[in-house]
């Protein structure tokens, strides 16, 4: 038993420490990693050289380049509006020079639509401008409440300000309290 751990642990120490699987370890990843690079490489060249033969052949036949499969199309009227109004256009260059003057108003007529532009920060504009409408709708809100507080504060004076007054014997003036008591009653009778 003792002279088979020996021989392990030297074993060990020949090999560097742990044993590892087998020799090529360490090699094995980072092959499959170039080779995976390496594919991806190849599909993305054959798919850009594809999508320009594609691009010179829609040129060629007169089409606009530039519109993928990957761009959203508003509506699917619109595309054939726009094939309609090609092929009227392509009829009328194949026309007789008698017709060319007849031709010219009439392409005046097929000018094709252009459609707007996608704007990416429009989404945002519209948020913020409905955030700045909010914020000055409480604006307004807090400068009515504000002002509603003020002139009760300033009838709430008043109102102290006339119970307070007094004789010079120091007794209540009676027209005050009893207007005060007045006012008091409609008020409950009111609501």
């Amino acid at each position: 038993m003792a002279s088979n751990q020996q021989h392990q642990k030297q074993r060990r120490r020949r090999v560097g420490g742990a044993p590892l699987l087998h020799a090529g370890a360490a090699t094995s990843t980072t092959k499959s990693l170039q080779r995976f690079r390496k594919r991806q490489e190849e599909r993305f060249v054959h798919k850009a050289t594809a999508l320009r033969k594609y691009q010179k052949a829609m040129k060629k036949e007169g089409y606009e380049v530039g519109k993928g499969a990957g761009r959203k199309r508003n509506r699917e009227e619109d595309e054939g509006e726009e094939k309609k109004e090609y092929c009227a256009t392509k009829n009328e260059d194949q026309s007789s020079d008698e017709d060319a003057h007849n031709d010219d108003n009439t392409r005046s007529q097929h000018t094709k639509k252009r459609r707007k532009k996608f704007d990416p920060m429009e989404k945002l504009r519209r948020k913020a401008e409905a955030k700045r409408q909010e914020r000055e709708r409480i604006a307004q809100e807090f400068e009515a409440k504000k002002q509603s507080s003020e002139e009760k504060q300033k009838e709430r004076k008043k109102k102290y300000r006339a119970a307070q007054k007094r004789t010079r014997k120091g007794q209540p003036i009676m027209k005050d309290v009893i207007k005060g008591m007045l006012d008091k009653l409609q008020r409950d009778a009111t609501t």
